[in-house]
């Protein structure tokens, strides 16, 4: 099991309530959590978006069908993204405010915003390289 940079059972009390009202250090302290995950391995970054967007295909309901020719390789990310949530939200039939859906849309996120910094660090210099920031 992976050392996380924060208890558990500390970032489920801390973001133990109705998504709408979390706050953006509880979002921000997530996402640092996901891109030092991406960071491990930066093959994720890319899956984690295609990943994202296929269980959106028809409605952002988490579901995907792993049998189906399109998502071919999806696996190799789906059980990997699966062990981080269940890290982060290990009682997760207490911990029923951020679907794995949820929690996959916004690795999705992480996912481009690692892929712009990976660029914008090669592209250091170059105004006409370096891409914003995305805007939330």
């Amino acid at each position: 099991m992976r050392e996380l940079p924060f208890s558990p059972i500390h970032f489920q009390l801390s973001v133990a309530r109705q998504q709408d009202d979390w706050t953006e250090e509880d979002f921000d302290s997530l996402k640092n959590v996901l891109s030092s995950w991406i960071s491990e391995d930066e093959d994720r970054a890319p899956a984690s978006l295609r990943f994202a967007f296929h269980t959106c295909v028809g409605g952002c309901d988490g579901c995907i069908n792993m049998e189906d020719d399109l998502n071919l390789g999806l696996d190799e990310v789906y059980e990997p993204i699966n062990e981080l949530y269940s890290e982060i939200f290990p009682f997760s039939e207490k911990q029923l405010e951020l679907s794995r859906a949820d929690f996959w849309a916004l690795a999705g996120i992480v996912g481009v915003e690692y892929t712009i910094g990976l660029n914008n660090q090669v592209c250091e210099g170059d105004p006409v390289c370096v891409m914003k920031e995305v805007q939330h």
